[in-house]
């Protein structure tokens, strides 16, 4: 186990290595301040464009003329899209599916039959229209959910984990009646009428598509959640949880730190340059510190911190609960009750808010500034470039919100660690779309449409003859360091500037959709602790997570996913979608397990294996993907007796389950596979390795721990061969019919899936099949 592990990170590095440029950092006299120089007025203006650029407003919707036959369904409307042009080399249809479930579902394919679905509707449908397909999937939901409770600090173990207001959701049917709500109401105890938590209103906010009803509740359940301390006086204890809460707001909200602020703010920056190309310091329009601290060089913290006033503001019982919500999301007393700050702070923000200041006014200068932006967008006054205080609030949070979801997508911000980009270019972008999203009303899948149809997303390797001679001429936005490279070629970035380790979470989430194994915890115990703080993922403040690889970390994976143990919920007969034990009849799950659920559509996934095929699961066994591989390959002897299957076979369905690559190699890669299974030959049959599924299992622990599975953010390579298997019945037919519904609405479009096809055809204004009006 070792030696392989030891191969594996060689592997790694390598790879890295091999497609990324060391960054550099320069240190030196900083340059004079200068005044901003973008220009610009309000939000609908354009930056200037800079023919140097190779990013001059670079947002562009995939130009599908030659290929889409048919208008993407109108599944959700007003997505806004760019329409730039751009000139680099896109890797195709195949590359960007399997990039984009990434992206969207927190997965990877299911194999290359899914992948082929999706790039046939996207022939139809254009890219657009799968995008907002996979967005209306639960998911979709499920994935950003996590990101969400990660990207604003909400703890998953210790003092401050929120196990009840960010746990179990109260609603069932919710669609984002809560979040309208949220976002037409101020808080008090008279709420919508019906008990919820925070996770409802996460939920309900990506239902409704708003991220601000999220924002600002957040406010109130962050405070239910204090540090603690022992042998502490209250008063300094108070003052302690006030950075504490302060700190974590600035980062997560205003994408700002008081004390970064002195050096770097949207007036000017030590690192700035009125040269351009000196020039390490572009904010984006709009005195934004100035707008919120009353200064553009920030303010004292205790100042903005006191807001965070936890003594005499937040109550164990009674008090009012922000509309509403369960007392485990907080319970306070509204301002009209509360005395002055005992530790004597007069508190600060956007205005002088005086010694009884509380997240109550945090909130609604949030809610004013959510407000201003959706009825004027952000108003700059061209002489002193200052800004509402209550919009520049709004709009650092939007872009907060960009710079987090692009590097989730890219696996890099765009700016530094002091909240600003570096170059123009990485500005461009930030400004281009935080200017969208909030156009788009805090519309997430707004801005992942955007991004996902950016050009940058599914650059293409420089092998195929596309694109400049040299793999080195895409602007430094990745790696915004390579202009200081001595070597001239080496100072624009390439796409290997874009690998990067996937997020932990998403490493989790992929493993178990592609193995059905149980998902990872919430709420970790100690064991699993260890095991997700290991790895990268945020669990609380004082482990945030990271997304590097370290030799910790794949220790930790290797020791858990090593050997590919069997990590399924035992007989899976806990998913109510079953037809085990439940043929001609509906399942618990409601859907139906009889002879006219064909017909009606609405059959649970297994009804043919089970109901039909006969291919009942044995009881008290542990149902992995693996087993359903083993069932798979019983079928194919009974019904191929003439045909036996080969451990290459196995292993070629197993390395597309998890890597999306449906082939392998002969010579020097089939006879390693082969030397790892303990076996002569890949060649060798099933029938003369009864232990074979165990041997199999070496080789997907192996997989799990490539590059392959673990690193994202170059374009895989498109593959030409579909494993002999079908496992669970996903075939290219039935994965066509589990997407049909939620890619094109059937009141306006046919889809036809075939074993190996689909066509989409509109209905017809009245009402037939287009097969009816066929003379």
């Amino acid at each position: 186990m070792t030696r392989r592990f030891l191969i594996v990170l060689l592997v790694l590095c390598w790879t890295a290595c091999s497609q990324s440029t060391e960054p550099e950092l320069i240190i030196g006299n900083p340059p004079n301040p200068k005044p901003t120089d973008i220009q610009g007025s309000t939000t609908g203006g354009e930056i200037e464009e800079d023919a140097s650029s190779d990013l001059a407003n670079d947002l562009k919707e995939e130009d599908t003329e030659d290929t889409q036959e048919i208008a993407a369904p109108d599944i959700e409307p007003d997505i806004i899209v760019p329409d730039d042009d751009w000139t680099t080399c896109d890797a195709g249809d195949e590359a960007w599916v399997k990039q984009t479930l990434l992206v969207l579902l927190g997965r990877r394919a299911e194999g290359i039959r899914e992948v082929r679905v999706l790039v046939d509707m996207i022939e139809k449908l254009g890219r657009q229209g799968v995008i907002t397909g996979l967005m209306s999937t639960k998911e979709f939901e499920d994935r950003w959910y996590d990101w969400f409770l990660d990207e604003l600090r909400v703890n998953r173990v210790g003092d401050k984990m929120h196990t009840v207001c960010y746990g179990k959701p109260k609603l069932d049917n919710d669609t984002g009646q809560l979040a309208t709500y949220i976002r037409d109401n101020v808080p008090g105890n008279e709420g919508p009428g019906y008990e919820f938590n925070m996770s409802d209103v996460l939920r309900s906010s990506l239902r409704l598509d708003d991220l601000s009803p999220f924002y600002m509740g957040h406010l109130f359940a962050m405070m239910a959640k204090p540090i603690t301390g022992a042998n502490v006086a209250p008063i300094e204890m108070d003052i302690t949880r006030r950075q504490d809460f302060g700190e974590i707001f600035e980062a997560t909200y205003l994408h700002r730190n008081t004390v970064c602020v002195g050096c770097h703010n949207s007036l000017y920056g030590t690192t700035d340059n009125l040269d351009p190309l000196k020039d390490r310091h572009w904010p984006l329009p709009g005195l934004f510190e100035k707008g919120i601290y009353g200064s553009n060089g920030g303010i004292d913290e205790m100042s903005i911190y006191s807001i965070f006033r936890h003594i005499n503001v937040v109550r164990e019982k009674g008090g009012t609960r922000p509309w509403g919500m369960i007392g485990d999301c907080g319970r306070f007393n509204t301002n009209d009750k509360i005395k002055e700050d005992p530790a004597g702070f007069s508190a600060f923000f956007i205005n002088e808010l005086g010694s009884i200041a509380t997240v109550w006014n945090t909130e609604q200068a949030l809610r004013s500034g959510f407000d201003e932006l959706r009825e004027n967008a952000l108003t700059i006054d061209p002489d002193t470039q200052e800004v509402s205080g209550y919009s520049a609030f709004a709009y650092l949070v939007s872009t907060r919100i960009v710079n987090q979801v692009w590097q989730e997508v890219f696996g890099y911000p765009l700016t530094l660690v002091h909240y600003f980009p570096r170059n123009k270019a990485q500005q461009q972008i930030l400004h281009m779309l935080s200017e969208q999203l909030v156009a788009s009303k805090w519309s997430l899948k707004a801005l992942l449409s955007s991004i996902l149809l950016h050009p940058l997303f599914n650059e293409n390797a420089p092998n195929d003859g596309c694109g400049p001679d040299t793999p080195y001429h895409l602007d430094p936005i990745l790696n915004p360091w390579s202009p200081a490279d001595e070597d001239e070629e080496l100072q624009k970035n390439s796409v290997g500037d874009g690998l990067h380790r996937l997020n932990a979470r998403v490493m989790l989430r992929a493993t178990a959709f592609a193995m059905h194994w149980s998902p990872a915890i919430a709420f970790p115990n100690a064991t699993e602790e260890s095991f997700q703080k290991a790895i990268g993922v945020f669990v609380k403040d004082g482990e945030p997570g990271f997304s590097g690889v370290d030799f910790q970390g794949l220790l930790s994976w290797e020791n858990r996913n090593g050997i590919c143990e069997n990590q399924a919920i035992i007989n899976e007969t806990s998913n109510p979608k079953t037809c085990l034990d439940h043929c001609d009849e509906q399942s618990p799950g409601k859907c139906w397990c009889d002879d006219k659920c064909n017909q009606n559509e609405d059959c649970c996934d297994d009804y043919e294996a089970i109901c039909i095929n006969g291919e009942i699961p044995p009881k008290n066994v542990k149902q992995d993907w693996i087993v359903h591989l083993q069932i798979a390959a019983e079928k194919h002897a009974v019904e191929n007796p003439e045909t036996a299957l080969t451990m290459k076979d196995v292993a070629v369905a197993l390395k597309d389950r998890l890597v999306n690559e449906s082939n392998i190699q002969g010579g020097k890669e089939s006879a390693l596979i082969a030397s790892l299974m303990g076996i002569e030959s890949l060649d060798t049959t099933l029938n003369d390795i009864p232990d074979w599924p165990d041997k199999l299992r070496r080789y997907c622990g192996l997989l799990l721990e490539t590059p392959h599975f673990l690193l994202t953010g170059v374009s895989p390579a498109d593959q030409s061969n579909e494993p002999v298997l079908v496992v669970a019945n996903r075939s290219y037919k039935k994965l066509c019919e589990t997407w049909a519904p939620t890619m094109a609405n059937p009141e306006k479009w046919i889809v036809t899936c075939e074993d190996a096809a689909l066509t989409i055809e509109t209905v017809p204004d009245d009402g037939t099949s287009p097969e009816d009006n066929q003379p």
